[in-house]
C-alpha cells in the first residue's frame, strides 16, 4: 500500500468502516473536532473509508437530531 503524498496516512484494504464515539473521542474537551481529526476524517474517507460516529449521551444525539 502506498501513501498518495508524503506525509500521507494510508489506509489498509480490509479497512472500510470507522466508528468513532463522539464525547471525548471526536469531540474533545474544548467541544468541538480538533482540526488534525478532521484531517485524517478526510482522508479516511477520500480513501474510500466510510465513518460512523457513536454516542451514548441520548441528550446530546437528540440535540443533534433537532438541530
Amino acid at each position: 500500500m502506498h501513501a498518495p503524498f508524503p506525509g500521507a496516512v494510508s489506509f489498509p484494504a480490509m479497512i472500510r468502516l470507522i466508528c468513532a464515539d463522539l464525547d471525548g473521542t471526536l469531540i474533545g474537551s474544548q467541544g468541538a473536532v480538533h482540526p488534525a481529526t478532521w484531517s485524517a476524517a478526510a482522508r479516511a474517507r477520500d480513501a474510500g473509508v466510510r465513518i460512523a460516529v457513536c454516542s451514548g449521551n441520548r441528550q446530546y444525539v437528540e440535540s443533534l437530531i433537532r438541530g
